[in-house]
């Protein structure tokens, strides 16, 4: 039986979310069933890459200027048609990439959709692309309702399938934890809360920073991580520097080893404006960290009753929870607890990966047979 041949499509060569997704998806699909490589549309940061690279995945780098690329299309449509890709698996891309596989290629075109924000672009791009595409993969119910209702996507093409952590990589370690916590020049008796995102806009960092202006002057003895890079950072540089925080709010910058430093976090605080899933925080959970998170998107349907929820952008009712929790060490460890093991029930690696299988497979031999539901020759 021939591999199916599957292509990740990436806009950037970067280390967020939709690319990290896709580089723990080829990582760990079963090469014996599936070929996968990868194809980043514009900038080549050498992020992925290296990453894909090092398990011996291929990268094509296609160099476009811009999504608005004239040459981009033809030049796509050329290099799917002599790679003969089966699935073209779509993540971050150009409105054009859609009509250019369904109409002009023989391959499958799915979407995994990871940004919960329906702007009139992305109202339009997926309006317009419904028919030409042949499936999509959102990560919560939530996102599953928006396609329905603003994008007016059959219920019957949208699977959910949540994101997948590897779980041997965010296990707790009273080790690690003493090791990441001497890095960060943490005392005993300092209390340690984290976030972890990219610093933009959505990610809402100002209600972070005011939170944890007023968690400090409550308990002095709390020190802040920011952990991410991002078109914001400056702004929020000199809004601590302004704010005179800068002995208490510590800006970490672009991180790999997200996996061992969230040992030394004692509370994991997330104050996003939007989320369709929230990967960092099922990490943390994962890590048997607790959580209170932004009620917003997919973040309820990730944290449970395992964290905290508050309402969005309200910084002195995050603030409250968070003073009220790290005051309740028995209760931290409750939730952290009950966090761990819905991380493991629901987020694991192998749970993604397996639904995505399946995914592929069905969707090939529902695409080889075509609209009669003959087998083509």
């Amino acid at each position: 039986m021939n591999r199916i041949r599957v292509l990740q499509v990436l806009w950037n060569d970067d280390f967020g979310g939709a690319e990290r997704h896709s580089l723990d998806l080829v990582t760990h699909l079963d090469r014996s069933l599936f070929e996968c490589e990868i194809c980043v549309l514009h900038e080549d940061r050498d992020l992925i890459s290296r990453g894909a690279r090092e398990v011996g995945i291929p990268v094509h780098h296609m160099k476009l200027k811009s999504a608005f690329s004239v040459r981009g299309p033809g030049k796509f449509r050329r290099f799917v048609r002599k790679k003969g890709y089966d699935i073209i698996h779509g993540h971050t891309y150009p409105l054009w990439m859609p009509i250019v596989v369904g109409r002009f290629t023989e391959s499958a075109w799915m979407v995994t959709l990871h940004g919960l924000i329906p702007t009139f672009r992305s109202i339009v791009m997926n309006r317009l692309s419904r028919s030409a595409t042949d499936c999509y993969i959102v990560p919560s119910a939530e996102y599953k309702r928006v396609m329905m209702k603003r994008y007016g996507v059959d219920e019957c093409n949208i699977h959910i399938v949540y994101h997948g952590i590897d779980l041997s990589r965010f296990s707790p370690s009273e080790e690690e934890r003493s090791r990441e916590r001497n890095e960060l020049g943490l005392g005993e008796d300092e209390l340690a809360i984290g976030s972890v995102g990219r610093l933009a806009e959505e990610k809402n960092y100002p209600c972070f920073i005011r939170s944890a202006m007023r968690i400090h002057n409550e308990l002095p003895n709390t020190r802040f991580f920011i952990v991410g890079a991002g078109i914001e950072e400056d702004n929020l540089r000199r809004m601590v520097r302004e704010a005179k925080a800068e002995d208490y709010i510590t800006f970490l910058g672009r991180r790999t080893d997200v996996h061992s430093l969230l040992s030394a976090f004692d509370l994991f605080l997330f104050t996003s404006l939007r989320e369709s899933f929230g990967i960092v925080v099922a990490e943390a959970m994962a890590k048997e960290v607790p959580v209170v998170v932004s009620e917003t998107g997919g973040l309820p349907e990730v944290v449970g009753d395992t964290g905290v929820l508050v309402r969005v952008n309200d910084d002195a009712s995050f603030s409250r929870e968070v003073v009220t929790l790290l005051r309740d060490e028995s209760r931290r460890r409750d939730l952290a607890g009950r966090a761990r093991d819905r991380a493991r029930s629901f987020f694991s690696m192998e749970k993604m990966v397996d639904n995505i299988s399946e995914i592929y497979t069905t969707l090939l031999e529902v695409k080889r047979k075509g609209p009669s539901g003959k087998a083509r020759n």
